[in-house]
């Protein structure tokens, strides 16, 4: 996955560093929600 985003950001990231640094934050807080889902996931079963 990582090497797939690598690989789309330079194939398209270069045209427009504010289009890059969106898809960073994008791809940042999808991140953020699913370690915070996995998280809970944890707590409810234990």
């Amino acid at each position: 996955m990582l090497f797939a985003y690598i690989k789309y950001v330079k194939k398209f990231g270069f045209d427009s560093h504010t289009f890059a640094r969106k898809i960073n934050y994008i791809l940042s807080a999808l991140t953020m929600v699913i370690a915070l889902f996995t998280l809970i996931r944890i707590y409810e079963v234990f």
